[in-house]
């Protein structure tokens, strides 16, 4: 009965902690600054001027005064590019085996994103604004925003946009104005002079997205990338650890483990271990119960 308690705690162990080290944060980075701009990281309250590139997660927020500009970079090639007096957040900037899922609230202003084709059928771009929702796959699009309209324009692509529940595709070279409680209406053709701007536009930010790209092939081992760094010393120091202080984490690994598997044999001689173990067969593999849920 013990080894067959401990076997299925085991278990549940494995696929939980599968779970959890499957999804890792799809990296985005703050750069190609101008002006002033100002990033609220994710977990704190503050707003600091933003610094070339600078790390984000998601719960950041960025935001640009008049004359600022900023590019939003993703690890995938994916970049959106922040217009003067313009705020937005990321609320998701995930990947999980093939699947890599970014979501952007635009709050006001204007904003450009290019979006290469999605990696599977799980993934998604999504950007929210105060009156629509855009899913976008492999698209070029402008959006501008404010509480009572947004505005969808498709350079390159299609993309779908949704609102009161009804939804409409827009089609290269077309936009979408969506009214505040109302359902989006047909799309209408870009103007020629209008289409020629933002092409122009467009070409200038798809330039600057090549260096970002090499940016981030050289930054690749740089998890958080803080603009602070270690001391060359003391990476040496780190990095050179002799083999006592190694036998000293070998000895206490296995102190630990014992410590372990003493807590799980106490815990399988409580009352409760039953109450545990029909609680975990409920949860057998496959069953869904093992699950990460992404708000």
């Amino acid at each position: 009965m013990k080894r067959t308690a401990q076997a299925t705690l085991g278990l549940l162990v494995v696929i939980l902690f599968s779970a959890v080290v499957s999804a890792a944060p799809l990296k985005v980075k703050v750069t190609k600054i101008k002006g002033n701009v100002m990033v609220m990281k994710a977990g704190t309250t503050d707003w600091v001027k933003a610094t070339d590139n600078m790390s984000l997660k998601k719960g950041a927020q960025v935001k640009t005064a008049s004359g600022g500009a900023c590019i939003l970079a993703w690890e995938n090639g994916n970049v959106v590019k922040v217009n003067e007096l313009s705020s937005l957040a990321i609320e998701e900037s995930m990947k999980e085996g093939a699947a890599e899922k970014t979501g952007v609230n635009v709050k006001n202003g204007k904003m450009y994103a290019k979006v290469g084709k999605l990696t599977s059928s799980n993934s998604d771009f999504s950007i929210k604004t105060p009156t629509a929702v855009a899913g976008v796959r492999g698209s070029e699009i402008v959006v501008t925003a404010d509480m009572g309209a947004s505005s969808f324009q498709v350079i390159d692509g299609s993309f779908a946009v949704e609102s009161e529940g009804q939804e409409v595709v827009i089609e290269q070279n077309f936009q979408v104005e969506v009214t505040a409680g109302e359902a989006p209406p047909p799309p209408m053709e870009i103007s020629m002079d209008d289409l020629e701007d933002l092409k122009a536009e467009a070409e200038e930010i798809k330039a600057d997205a090549e260096d970002i790209e090499l940016e981030f092939e050289d930054d690749e081992g740089d998890d958080e990338g803080d603009d602070t760094s270690m001391e060359g010393d003391d990476e040496d120091e780190d990095a050179s650890m002799d083999d006592e202080d190694m036998d000293d984490e070998d000895l206490l690994d296995e102190d630990m483990s014992e410590e372990a598997l003493d807590s799980i044999d106490e815990i399988t001689e409580q009352e409760q271990l039953n109450d545990i173990i029909d609680e975990i067969y409920e949860f057998a593999p496959g069953t869904g119960g093992a699950a990460i849920i992404i708000e």
